[in-house]
């Protein structure tokens, strides 16, 4: 019988510094699901804002100071896959157009399930967005539950295709992250070993969930930064790393490397990475968690190596059982 220590983090460790305060202006109350990117000089910041389930958009000088947000992607009423919340996006910018992958939302009811999807859309100017209409990834295996979420896609250049890590909503009463590929960003082919990054039981940070993830390529390295829930449902950031991007995957010795921090605005979890090599550090906009209340935090870290100084922890193992089988589209 395997047995568990409660080990609750908090703080940062090895030179992470968390924000003292949100980044969003004050008033918002439900912002989370950050994805940022950087041109020239400016920073851009699309994001979930729940009060309204939609998907908004704010922009900064310094990536710390944020100005009010806009709508920018709004609910679809009677939707069968977005009628009730778009939420999560990614942003790619590729061929003079961004490209934003997203999810989609219905709640339950008498008659039905709740149920998420992947949706995607693009634009020329990364405020109006078209919809491409269809889901272009939706719940298939039994590992996936009740549906799929927080995509990262990545356009790999060598082998011209995109590159997507995401999560399933349900796997046993948890969470764990998938991998597909495309040629086109809406046909996708899902790998034939999901999950590929499960809840991990020596771990008691992750040992009921892993999500949310968020991929750097870095030294011939994928790593992969990750929302871990402890057995209590609180999250913190996890970092782990791998040749592929999809097995061996080998956790940071330091893990989690953030947690909340008591006495904070965001001491009940932080999660849902967004990070950036900017100016010399690293830096995470996450989400940050209190009762009731959702919110947009920065956490830096000098130095842009993300090198696990020679060391790494033990190599992550998957859960065979709830591999998948199906072999459909493009080959890997």
């Amino acid at each position: 019988m395997k047995l568990y220590y409660k080990f609750k983090p908090r703080g940062a460790i090895n030179g992470w510094m968390p924000g003292k305060a949100p980044v969003i202006p004050k008033g918002f109350r439900m912002c989370q699901d950050a994805f940022v990117i950087k041109e020239d000089h400016l920073y851009r910041m699309w994001f979930s804002w729940s009060d309204p389930r939609i998907i908004a958009y704010s922009e900064s000088m310094d990536g710390v100071e944020w100005e009010y947000p806009t709508a920018v992607l709004p609910i679809v009423p009677g939707s069968e896959w977005e009628g009730n919340e778009v939420c999560r996006p990614c942003i790619l910018y590729k061929d003079g157009r961004y490209h934003m992958w997203y999810t989609g939302k219905t709640y339950p009811s008498e008659n039905s399930r709740a149920t998420s999807c992947i949706g995607y859309a693009t634009s020329d100017d990364g405020l109006n967005w078209q919809r491409h209409g269809n889901p272009v990834l939706i719940q298939e295996e039994p590992w996936e539950g009740n549906g799929v979420t927080y995509s990262h896609v990545l356009w790999d250049d060598e082998e011209e295709r995109y590159k997507m890590w995401y999560s399933a909503e349900e796997i046993r009463e948890a969470k764990a992250i998938g991998y597909a590929t495309s040629k086109d960003g809406i046909n996708w082919k899902k790998y034939e070993c999901n999950p590929i990054l499960s809840p991990c039981e020596n771990h008691y940070f992750e040992a009921m969930a892993v999500s949310g993830s968020y991929v750097i390529r870095q030294d011939g390295f994928y790593y992969l930064f990750y929302t871990g829930f402890d057995k209590d449902g609180i999250p913190s950031l996890g970092l782990v790393r791998s040749k592929d991007g999809i097995s061996a995957w080998a956790s940071h010795p330091s893990n989690p490397i953030c947690a909340g921090t008591d006495g904070s605005w965001d001491w009940l979890g932080i999660r849902s990475p967004s990070v950036m090599m900017d100016q010399g550090q690293v830096k995470i906009w996450y989400t940050g968690l209190d009762r009731g209340i959702r919110n947009i935090g920065l956490l830096i870290h000098d130095g842009i190596s993300l090198a696990f100084d020679g060391k790494v922890g033990d190599e992550r193992s998957r859960m065979p059982e709830l591999y998948s089988s199906k072999e459909s589209g493009e080959g890997m």
